[in-house]
């Protein structure tokens, strides 16, 4: 028999870490992710790399996390991100991190429909778009 936790249990989870901060996560930082070619027919997944790019922070609290329900919650703030100066790519994925810098990968999720980054424009993920779950 294959076991698991209950929606229940994942909603405090995720409640507590991203609305009511009792695990001490001041923000959370969300970055941008392209897919990338290694010369040998292999892809793999890798963070805009560009001066003129840095993760956007979201501050753990119920105002920019929705209440969670069946083990999903929310950002329920736009996110946005500044001007690029050079083209960062095709945007075909975006991670939560815990540091602006290096740090660990919270949360991943695939792009619906990938974006391409160009010089001169801007990325925001509109409120309520981008979701953690626990599954």
């Amino acid at each position: 028999m294959r076991g698991g936790i209950s929606s229940y249990f994942a909603n405090k989870i995720l409640n507590g870490i991203f609305r009511y901060n009792l695990f001490e996560l001041n923000e959370v930082y969300v970055g941008l992710c392209v897919t990338k070619s290694d010369g040998f027919g292999n892809t793999y997944v890798s963070e805009v790399d560009s001066d003129s790019y840095k993760r956007q922070a979201i501050t753990c609290n119920m105002e920019n996390f929705s209440y969670s329900t069946n083990g999903l919650i929310s950002i329920t703030s736009d996110i946005k991100f500044d001007v690029g100066d050079v083209g960062w790519g095709t945007i075909t994925h975006i991670a939560v991190y815990d540091k602006q810098t290096n740090g660990e990968v919270l949360d991943y999720t695939r792009c619906v429909t990938p974006r391409e980054a160009t010089s001169n424009t801007s990325i925001t993920i509109e409120k309520n778009a981008m979701h953690i779950q626990i599954s």
